[in-house]
């Protein structure tokens, strides 16, 4: 630990030099993160694609606002 002349008091070290990087970013995403947008797109991409299957398009703007509704 340093000591900061202007406050009194210690400062740890990491306190001050520690950056976080990009590479850190991405590793502290959790993985709630991704199963929520997994889930999302789940939601949304197989009801459309079951309508492009079945020849359906007119009918994807009400799929795809169902689809997030009920997310």
């Amino acid at each position: 630990m340093s000591f900061d002349e202007t406050a009194g008091i210690p400062v740890p070290e990491a306190a001050e030099t520690r950056r976080e990087s990009l590479v850190d970013r991405i590793r502290s995403l959790r993985a709630l993160d991704l199963e929520v947008a997994l889930r999302s797109a789940v939601a949304a991409g197989v009801p459309l694609l079951v309508l492009v299957l079945v020849d359906r398009v007119e009918w994807a703007p009400c799929a795809a606002f169902g689809a997030m509704a009920a997310i």
